[in-house]
């Protein structure tokens, strides 16, 4: 057996176990939660415990789901993407946004437009109850950036940790899977991503896609 189809073995039994292991918790959780509703526990505080969960072990499969995904060689039009998904974003919540034109990029079409999402959901929710908020999309070299100027970020890189941004009773707006999954589609093309602070206001995600 040569190292890609060791590789190739690993990660079909990674996913098997990720996936067994958040099916078995899923069931535990409903059986707990069944006995729970039998002696009338009613405090709001276990059931979102047990929402949180259950969409915890969700994602998790989610993740998984990539280990063995086959990418599809595309050429892509991202400004046409990235204006589709603001547009639609538009109708939650108003807010400006900038597209630079004629952004291309050759990839998986239905996965880029999941990472592509994720990255402006996450800059929308931050910054959509400031004053005027603005997300712009561009290209600086051979790196795309994502640009807001909500109230940036606390720490640059664990908001890439699956969960990180676990969700609070009073913000109900994810649980932190987003930004990684977006990072475990760029890296299976090969690419990257990063975000930093900006000197004056807000945060600008950069991502590559060789």
């Amino acid at each position: 057996m040569n190292e890609s189809q060791s590789k190739k073995l690993l990660e079909t039994e990674l996913k098997s176990f990720v996936y067994s292991v958040s099916h078995d918790l899923k069931g535990e959780l409903r059986e707990l939660k069944a006995i729970l509703e039998k002696k009338g526990a009613t405090d709001p505080n276990i059931h979102f415990q047990f929402q949180i969960m259950e969409e915890m072990f969700e994602s998790l499969g989610e993740m998984s789901s990539l280990l063995e995904t086959e990418i599809k060689k595309e050429t892509i039009n991202l400004s046409l993407m990235a204006t589709d998904i603001f547009q639609n974003l538009q109708k939650r919540g108003a807010f400006n946004f900038k597209v630079q034109d004629s952004l291309t990029v050759k990839g998986d079409t239905s996965l880029l437009k999941r990472a592509l999402t994720a990255l402006i959901e996450n800059s929308w929710k931050f910054s959509k109850n400031i004053e005027s908020p603005q997300i712009e999309l561009g290209k600086e070299g051979d790196f795309f950036y994502i640009k807001d100027n909500g109230p940036g970020l606390s720490h640059e890189e664990e908001i890439f940790t699956m969960f990180y941004g676990k969700r609070s009773k009073k913000d109900l707006s994810g649980i932190g899977l987003g930004l990684p999954l977006a990072r475990r589609i760029f890296h299976i093309h090969g690419g990257k991503i990063w975000a930093k602070n900006n000197k004056g206001k807000g945060s600008t995600f950069y991502f590559l896609i060789p």
